[in-house]
């Protein structure tokens, strides 16, 4: 008896430890993503040049070799803008514990609103939030071809009082790959805890 007891609880064990190793196994590998849509077929961005905060330019090279969450905005924006840029400040938190260096994203803003947005403010501007965060401005024609491919529009909108307006504009972040290609979008509201798992999943799919 104490022989038959003992191969059943090895069997319960084996089969408990056989569970857990597969349902682990398959919540990294084919987990869903949660806010993403990944692109069937990656995407080409045309070469353009901006102004870079960080640097005297900002053009497709700028894009190669390293991933990229890349949205568009303004610092006039009352809470579309600072609320990406929240989820993104804390994403960049959560990476820094999960995600080996080489593989961390540049964040980059791209400003739809040039005439207010010159690059001292918005770099002062994205400070705030994150000392590494990138920003680019660039003419408005340029800055609609750019947006284009990524399904990306804005708009001026005009309001009270002189020289006063919005603009609205598409929020997702695009994910670009280091081959500077669109791979996914990150639908608005996006939140860092659901961000970080999709960057994973579209990582694994990536590199495996």
């Amino acid at each position: 008896w104490v022989l038959i007891v003992v191969s059943i609880l090895f069997l319960i064990s084996f089969s408990i430890l056989y569970y857990q190793y597969h349902r682990s196994k398959k919540d990294t590998i084919t987990r869903p993503l949660i806010a993403a849509q990944l692109l069937v077929k990656p995407k080409t961005i045309h070469p353009f040049h901006f102004q870079s905060t960080f640097h005297a330019s900002f053009s497709i090279h700028s894009l190669l070799g390293h991933w990229t969450l890349l949205f568009f905005g303004f610092t006039h924006s009352p809470y579309i803008t600072p609320a990406t840029l929240r989820q993104l400040s804390t994403l960049d938190i959560l990476l820094e514990q999960t995600v080996t260096h080489h593989l961390w994203p540049q964040v980059v803003m791209v400003s739809i609103d040039p005439v207010r947005d010159n690059l001292a403010h918005l770099k002062s501007y994205l400070h705030q939030f994150e000392p590494e965060f990138i920003g680019v401005r660039g003419s408005l024609q340029d800055l609609r071809q750019f947006a284009q491919p990524m399904n990306v529009v804005f708009n001026k909108i005009p309001m009270a009082g002189k020289d006063q307006y919005l603009m609205t504009h598409s929020a997702q972040i695009i994910v670009i790959n280091p081959n500077a290609q669109i791979v996914a979008f990150l639908s608005y509201p996006q939140q860092s805890e659901q961000m970080l798992i999709d960057y994973e999943i579209l990582l694994q799919k990536t590199i495996a």
